[in-house]
């Protein structure tokens, strides 16, 4: 990798201060370039220590990367006694999550053989997730009281079919898990974000993170609104319709979370789901 390139990717996207996750990814940082680019400030989240690199020690940092090849993200790499140049054994590891980030942005994409088709890439569409799972439904809805393993083992499948709506659903944040997200330096829209990238802002992950996807219309919601339609109703077209008036996501925090568990809403809702985040003091925005 070329040092200009990472200085050229380091003025597009450290002019103002741009938040990442450390090398571990158990905290994040937040770096910025000052005094006309001759400096790079970064500070730490966990403590709010700053440090200062200069362009020559950014350099020294830059190339033990590349050499270390397959151990580059050891944070252990960076704090090494043995590294007698190190510019600094504090900030070598956060500097190093900034040259990761680069690095990633210049991977060249790579062709899934899996996903591949004759006719090029394609994108499913809800209709066609639908048409793909209706079998399920129906089966579900034929073999309710069946207690043997395979029928058993259709209606689990339905239930987790459910999640493959999160594609299609329209996205929605609470107001305090807003206030969390810019407090870390983040200015885009959090309603937007995915779970797949909950650790670039959210660094103990789903498990033992902040933030939480949740989704507003449940699976118990979802379910039940399918049971009413009768068999000749049972339709995509209908299902979809279902998806789209009613189908929602929100990310909120883990302690807003324990609010709806408490007031018994864990997978029970109101008609009106909304209803059950305002009760508790929830409150969703686009």
């Amino acid at each position: 990798m070329d040092f200009e390139k990472f200085l050229h990717w380091l003025n597009a996207n450290c002019k103002d201060p741009r938040s990442t996750r450390t090398l571990g990814g158990r905290a994040y940082i937040k770096a910025e370039l000052i005094e006309s680019g001759r400096f790079l400030l970064i500070e730490y989240s966990k403590n709010s220590q700053l440090c200062c690199i200069t362009m020559d020690k950014l350099t020294l940092i830059f190339d033990k990367y590349f050499e270390l090849e397959k151990h580059r993200h050891m944070t252990s790499q960076y704090t090494d006694p043995e590294w007698q140049n190190t510019p600094s054994r504090i900030c070598a590891p956060y500097a190093a999550a900034l040259i990761r980030d680069f690095e990633n942005d210049f991977i060249p994409p790579q062709e899934d053989i899996n996903t591949a088709t004759p006719s090029g890439d394609q994108v499913m569409q809800l209709n066609e997730y639908i048409e793909s799972i209706l079998p399920l439904i129906k089966a579900s809805r034929k073999f309710r009281s069946d207690n043997s393993h395979s029928a058993k083992y259709v209606r689990y499948l339905y239930t987790q079919a459910f999640y493959g709506f999160d594609e299609f659903a329209k996205r929605q944040a609470s107001v305090e898990a807003k206030r969390l997200y810019s407090s870390r330096g983040f200015t885009d829209n959090l309603s937007q974000q995915s779970v797949d990238n909950q650790r670039q802002f959210d660094p103990e992950g789903r498990r033992n993170g902040d933030f939480h996807l949740e989704h507003v219309f449940t699976g118990s919601s979802f379910r039940k609104a399918v049971e009413n339609l009768s068999e000749e109703e049972l339709t995509i077209e209908n299902i979809e319709t279902i998806v789209n008036e009613k189908f929602l996501c929100a990310w909120i925090l883990k302690t807003e979370d324990a609010k709806l568990d408490e007031a018994g809403y864990r997978s029970n809702r109101p008609e009106n789901p909304i209803d059950a985040y305002t009760e508790v003091g929830i409150i969703l925005e686009d």
